[in-house]
């Protein structure tokens, strides 16, 4: 994002999701004794893309609301 003030440039920032140094080789041992991960978020598809290959993840979902969420896990507990 760039900033800008009376017309003038002031600065810019970036944003960006930050993986917790742990949270790739937790997902690994998850994955070691059977546990699937899936990623749902609200981001957009390249966001939630990197993530998930920084994660290790074996899958994801990318632009899913709340509701989207709940329904997710509302269908996985039916199984």
């Amino acid at each position: 994002a760039l900033i800008a003030r009376n017309g003038l440039h002031e600065g810019a920032m970036a944003f960006g999701d930050r993986v917790r140094g742990d949270a790739p080789a937790l997902v690994a041992a998850m994955r070691e004794r059977g546990v699937k991960t899936i990623i749902l978020s609200g981001d957009t598809e390249e966001s939630t893309r990197r993530v998930a290959e920084r994660l290790g993840a074996g899958a994801y979902q990318s632009q899913v609301l709340p509701e989207g969420k709940r329904q997710f896990l509302e269908a996985l507990k039916a199984q």
